[in-house]
């Protein structure tokens, strides 16, 4: 029997909370359902919990070996074929009404791919302590800046998908362990529509024992090669101002971040090309404005270790444009730094 939604499980050492995802899920207002549960090879009680439940919906894999979330993930959406596919932890609680009102959400607004909620925090014991609030229609763009400020935009677990768009775009990137997420949103971002519901439909449990503690490090390197392959083939279609946003963010995030590396000055590096290309056409047409001011972005070319050619002429440029500008440069705090580099080079 074929279900309009999927509900889409990994579990792995779980047993303290996995029975109460799981009775969260079953006692849903919406019952057309099925639970894909992919025991990724626990070593604790969490299938013996799972197999008490004699409920039909209830389809449940273990792995022989482990698999790790994503592999598991898309272990079960392959086995699915409901039209919808929703997330789900096994140490998260879904609200009563949570797949009821997100399938009325999706049969509402055809045009959306992916539709997240609000989520409240819980910790071991169920305590509230506070509310995920996300943005109602996060763009492209804002997934990019806001993953760049650790501000997500979108709660994995509160997720439901179209499988339709899944088929057309792909599965969980395999090559990420932990941030899977991340890169799926800006893969289906690019071409379709993303929104949170401004409900709390899901309970979410932040705990020491949760994978987001425990693969911290790992989350910063995946975290920064996502953003960073995204951020190079998105850049050529900004204007001058929206480059200039990422490069910032890119160099306030290298400051405590070294994933981000070297690629971080390839970036700054072609924004600069940008900023002289646009200075010369300005220049050409006898333009009487800047198009950025100097003040707002000389601050990226004298920061320790990105003192790149393009950097210095650029800023040549723009003074030879407009010689007026040097007066910025002798208010501004990295003013000895900047004239020494131009003086000499």
């Amino acid at each position: 029997m074929e279900h309009l939604v999927s509900v889409v499980m990994p579990v792995y050492n779980c047993e303290k909370y996995v029975g109460q995802a799981l009775e969260s899920v079953l006692s849903q207002k919406f019952e057309d359902f099925e639970i894909i549960i992919i025991n990724d090879a626990s070593i604790d009680r969490s299938e013996e919990v799972v197999r008490s439940y004699r409920d039909p919906r209830v389809v449940f894999i273990t792995n022989k070996e482990r698999n790790g979330v994503t592999r598991s993930m898309n272990k079960a959406i392959r086995l699915s074929k409901a039209k919808y596919i929703v997330r789900m932890d096994g140490d998260d609680v879904c609200l009563p009404d949570r797949l009821s009102a997100q399938i009325q959400f999706m049969e509402k607004n055809q045009e959306v791919a992916v539709a997240g909620s609000w989520a409240q925090i819980i910790d071991k014991d169920n305590k509230h302590k506070g509310i995920l609030r996300y943005p109602t229609a996060p763009s492209f763009l804002h997934l990019l800046c806001s993953n760049l400020l650790n501000w997500p935009c979108i709660g994995h677990p509160t997720t439901i998908m179209r499988r339709e768009i899944i088929d057309n775009i792909g599965l969980y990137n395999e090559k990420y362990l932990v941030c899977e997420d991340y890169e799926l949103w800006l893969r289906i971002a690019r071409r379709c529509s993303i929104r949170n519901i401004q409900r709390v439909l899901l309970s979410y449990r932040s705990h020491s024992e949760s994978s987001s503690w425990r693969e911290k490090e790992l989350m910063k390197k995946e975290k920064a090669d996502i953003l960073l392959y995204y951020i190079q083939s998105y850049m050529p279609h900004l204007n001058l101002e929206s480059q200039m946003s990422l490069v910032n963010l890119l160099l306030f995030k290298k400051q405590d971040n070294n994933y981000y590396g070297d690629k971080v000055l390839g970036l700054l590096d072609f924004f600069c090309q940008e900023v002289i290309k646009d200075a010369r056409n300005r220049k050409a047409a006898g333009a009487s404005r800047r198009g950025i001011y100097l003040k707002d972005y000389a601050t990226f070319f004298y920061l320790p270790k990105l003192a790149a050619t393009n950097c210095k002429l650029a800023l040549r440029i723009f003074l030879d444009m407009f010689p007026k500008s040097y007066k910025w440069i002798l208010s501004f705090r990295y003013a000895k730094m900047i004239r020494r580099s131009l003086i000499s080079n």
